[in-house]
């Protein structure tokens, strides 16, 4: 009964369906005869007999389903390595070529097709591979074997649909669509569709879809019940109708554009494209959602690991390029500009966009199908991020171009101008030759997802769960064993236990160390910080020092030369008053009455006290110096000389206002002339750190020749003048 029962399985999964292509059936046929077969299945038998008895169950068909799978799939571990298997895995492999070689030559002779044989060959295994993934959705994992390929476009349609696969979002769609046809369009509809036609005809990439009203409806079907869904009024994403795309390419491999706006083929776009959109990695979502911060982290650090190890050139090129200006301009060697934390603040900004839409709108379609394909066979794989590897591809492919920024917006420029040169065949070419090991590693381990067996019907037996991932079926033991094995876990949990202890307290450890080694370094810059703040302190004291020593000479030299000028004018007084005896004899004219314009002529000109014509300076305070007015009979040359010496003193009354004020004033002078003094240096020393990278110290100017000094004062000035200049234009009104 037992043997009917298994026979009666394996013929199900053999059997032949609507859709299967002939050759295949025919293959499947002639398996079925071979000895090979007979002898798989008797060692089958007796496997799953042998489980049955030692479990204490009596027929096959009292099993449930779930445990008759699990029967099936021990039975089927065992013997998988044995001689049976072997030799029918090799007649299933000669019976296929030799029935999709007979298929291909019998169509070369009747049909005489335009492709060649190749092709055929490629095609008919293209359909059946299709027809047994829509017999078998649970095989979809054998198409991790399509690693580093691009997929057929059926292929395509059929793999993205059974790993987006989600009924009820789908029954969901078309429930709403029966009962309430308003609620699957969206209150911004009109926005989307302008957006996506306006997409469709402005960006490069999408030339091939630009011009359908069914595609451009089709793409507005599906981003307006995603709007609808999550009951916003705001506007979605570029990103959200970026993403769209790839999914109308899928579905026009086998759907004519008419036809992508039936309801059927818009309700297997929403399926997918919300399926999707859920299943997105962190890093390609948006920045308030929970899961991007360390995604993105985590992300951007794999592509500088990644890019670091294959590409060392172009990763320390990127770190000088990242690196601030300030670092740029203090570092000595070109190599230590850069660092591992500035290449991933970089790059979180250089492919956050590209890497945010998958390489959309970036890359040719083609291209980008291939990417996607890669990306999507590992969804049901979690280890497996395809992402970084294409991004770094992406990066090293336009090195020759990258190498020759110098600063970062000439990346982005390459990104977005070169990337769309790039050809699939050159991902595929690097993929092959760096990273296609590891992901093959990671991508094809063995998981075989099997159900759990109730352990009441396993007495004892080791539970098949515990070694379901083990090449061979564990072997019996006896209780000594089964104890010296529980002693043994007992002591290997222990010692996990005390492992977990010590790295706690090394963690703990570790972290007090890095708080001490914090608050040192944060002493120390506190510490700078003072003797810096005390060295600028010092300093404009000195400059407010020599400042008021500078200005007191100035006032001293004033002074004497005022001291001066008076000496000087009272000797010339002396000696306009000595007796007249003392002058040389001058004969006199004889006497005669002035007339009147004699008069007018010899009146002398009005006095400072009479008349003050000053119009500027300081206003002579009472009690101040008072106006000399020649006394009567006084010549005109007497006359002359007091009032030029009131004028004198006048003017240097004035100049002394002029330059020092008085009062309160004076003080508000002084504390100007600190504070311009102050930012004049600040300015000087900015100057000299952008003109000659650092501050000369007063030693190095006195070394200088004095052709040198002259040119380097000059250029440092002209920057100060400079800078004058600028933050006189910002503050003019704009």
């Amino acid at each position: 009964m037992l043997q009917v029962r298994m026979l009666h399985i394996l013929g199900n999964k053999m059997a032949g369906a609507p859709g299967l292509p002939k050759w295949l059936l025919d293959c499947k046929s002639q398996i079925t005869g071979y000895p090979e077969w007979g002898a798989l299945t008797r060692e089958l038998f007796d496997a799953i007999q042998q489980q049955l008895t030692e479990s204490k169950i009596t027929y096959f068909t009292d099993l449930s389903e779930a445990e008759k799978t699990l029967f099936m799939q021990r039975a089927a571990k065992a013997i998988q390595h044995g001689k049976s298997f072997r030799t029918l895995q090799t007649s299933v492999s000669h019976s296929l070529d030799q029935h999709l070689n007979n298929q291909v030559a019998r169509e070369l002779l009747e049909d005489f097709p335009v492709i060649t044989k190749s092709d055929l060959v490629l095609n008919h295994a293209r359909d059946g591979a299709v027809a047994l993934l829509k017999k078998w959705p649970e095989m979809k994992s054998k198409l991790h074997l399509c690693l580093n390929q691009a997929l057929p476009d059926r292929l395509r349609q059929i793999a993205w649909k059974l790993f987006l696969h989600n009924p009820h979002l789908k029954k969901q769609y078309v429930e709403i669509l029966q009962s309430e046809p308003k609620n699957v369009m969206s209150i911004l509809d009109l926005e989307i569709v302008q957006k996506c036609e306006g997409l469709l005809e402005e960006e490069y990439t999408f030339q091939e879809l630009a011009g359908s009203v069914s595609i451009l409806n089709a793409m507005k079907s599906t981003l307006s019940y995603h709007h609808a869904r999550k009951r916003t009024q705001t506007s979605l994403h570029d990103t959200d109708y970026m993403l769209v795309v790839p999914f109308l390419v899928t579905s026009l491999a086998t759907v004519h554009p008419d036809q992508l706006s039936h309801r059927n083929s818009i309700a297997l776009l929403i399926e997918e494209y919300i399926t999707f959109m859920k299943q997105r990695p962190g890093y390609m979502k948006e920045s308030w959602t929970e899961d991007y911060k360390e995604g993105m982290q985590n992300f951007t650090d794999s592509v500088a690991s990644l890019l670091e190890k294959y590409d060392e050139e172009l990763a320390t090129h990127l770190k000088n390029l990242f690196s601030p200006t300030e670092a740029k301009k203090s570092s000595k060697r070109k190599s230590e500009m850069g660092t591992r934390e500035t290449l991933v603040a970089g790059l979180k900004g250089l492919i956050r966009p590209m890497v945010r839409c998958l390489f959309v709108g970036y890359l040719q379609l083609d291209t980008v199908m291939y990417i996607w394909d890669q990306y999507i066979i590992g969804l049901d794989v979690p280890e497996y991020d395809i992402v970084p590897v294409f991004t770094v591809i992406t990066l090293m492919l336009l090195r020759e171009h990258i190498l020759e920024c110098d600063i970062p917006v000439g990346v982005e420029t390459v990104l977005a101008d070169h990337a769309i040169k790039l050809k699939k065949e050159q991902y595929m070419y690097e993929i092959n030759r760096n990273f296609y090991t590891d992901l093959n590693a990671l991508l094809n381990k063995d998981r075989n997802d099997m159900p759990i067996l109730d352990p009441t019907q396993s007495v004892g037996l080791p539970g098949p769960w515990t070694h379901w991932s083990s090449e061979r079926i564990p072997p019996r033991q006896k209780a000594h064993d089964r104890r010296l094995a529980r002693e043994e876990r007992e002591a290997q949990r222990l010692r996990s236990v005390q492992e977990q202890r010590e790295a706690e307290e090394q963690r703990r450890q570790q972290e007090l160390q890095d708080r001490l080694e914090e608050e040192e370094r944060f002493q120390h810059q506190m510490a700078e910080d003072r003797k810096r703040i005390e060295e600028e302190r010092m300093y404009l004291e000195d400059q407010l020092e020599f400042e008021k020593k500078r200005r007191a000479e100035s006032e001293r030299q004033a002074k004497e030369e005022i001291e001066q000028l008076r000496r000087e004018i009272d000797e010339l007084r002396k000696m306009k008053e000595r007796p007249l005896g003392t002058w040389p004899e001058e004969t006199e004219p004889p006497y005669q009455p002035p007339s009147r314009e004699s008069k007018e002529q010899t009146r002398p000109p009005p006095s400072a006290a009479t008349h003050d014509t000053r119009t500027w300076g300081n206003p002579t305070p009472p009690g101040g110096p008072q106006v000399r007015t020649p006394p009567p009979g006084s010549g005109r040359r007497k006359h002359a000389e007091t009032v030029t010496l009131n004028l004198l003193e006048r003017v240097m009354d004035s100049i002394n206002y002029l330059g020092h004020s008085e009062s309160r004033e004076r003080e508000t002078l002084d504390r100007e002339t600190r504070t311009n003094l102050k930012e004049f240096n600040r300015a000087f020393d900015e100057a000299q750190n952008a003109v000659l990278g650092r501050k000369l110290r007063q030693e190095e100017w006195d070394e200088m020749e004095e052709n040198e000094r002259s040119e380097v004062t000059e250029k440092v000035m002209d920057v100060v003048w400079q800078k004058y200049e600028d933050k006189y234009a910002e503050s003019l009104p704009q």
